[in-house]
């Protein structure tokens, strides 16, 4: 019986060890491609006090694909998490963290980031095909309408940044209807969703698409 535990023990205390380990390379890996990306010129000033300012700079490099830009902007621990529609739920968003966007931006695979308004089938796309549908689709550093905690616009699916990220601010860049034939329904928005960094800066956690929603 004792020898029981004593094994039963020894396989927690590996499994311990391993998670701790993995979390320590993903922790280890992400510090290095920060401090590269700080050598190169090529990351966001996450110092920067003004949230409308940090935040055209992550439009601005989401727009220039600019990756390990934007990779450099994300919060180390907690990710970016993606809300196609702007309510964010833990069941059905992405959350995307420094190292994981690097790699997967230039895999093919796709994987399913929530569903789609109206019909509900599966949002199945790779990580380009995402942003290019639901985070670039429109050029938003020219956006006509840039909003600090505040919605230009709200759609159908009820927004829920304040609740879901505490101590967050968040910034809305928003283009209205501009087509007659759909009545003011054609507009959009990209929301950006910022925490404060122990700098008095910012950290990435969040990336919210608007639109008109059934």
């Amino acid at each position: 019986m004792v020898d029981i535990l004593a094994t039963d023990r020894n396989k927690k205390n590996k499994l311990r060890w391993s998670l701790s380990s993995i979390l320590c390379s993903e922790l280890c890996l992400a510090f290095c491609i920060l401090m590269l990306s700080a050598c190169v010129g090529n990351r966001v000033n996450i110092h920067h006090s003004n949230p409308e300012h940090f935040a055209r700079q992550i439009v601005h490099n989401i727009e220039k694909q600019n990756i390990t830009a934007l990779a450099s902007a994300i919060h180390p621990i907690q990710g970016v998490q993606l809300s196609p529609y702007g309510h964010f739920s833990d069941k059905t968003d992405v959350t995307l963290y420094t190292t994981k966007l690097l790699k997967e931006w230039y895999e093919t695979t796709p994987k399913v980031w929530g569903y789609y308004d109206g019909s509900g089938e599966k949002i199945i796309l790779n990580t380009k095909e995402y942003f290019s549908q639901f985070v670039s689709d429109r050029n938003y550093s020219n956006a006509p309408i840039i909003l600090v905690n505040k919605l230009a616009k709200k759609n159908n699916t009820r927004s829920n940044i304040e609740t879901f990220f505490s101590n967050s601010t968040f910034v809305d860049f928003y283009y209205p209807g501009s087509d007659p034939k759909f009545g003011g329904m054609d507009w959009s928005s990209l929301r950006i969703i910022l925490i404060p960094n122990q700098k008095g800066g910012w950290w990435l956690r969040g990336l919210a698409h608007g639109q008109w929603t059934i």
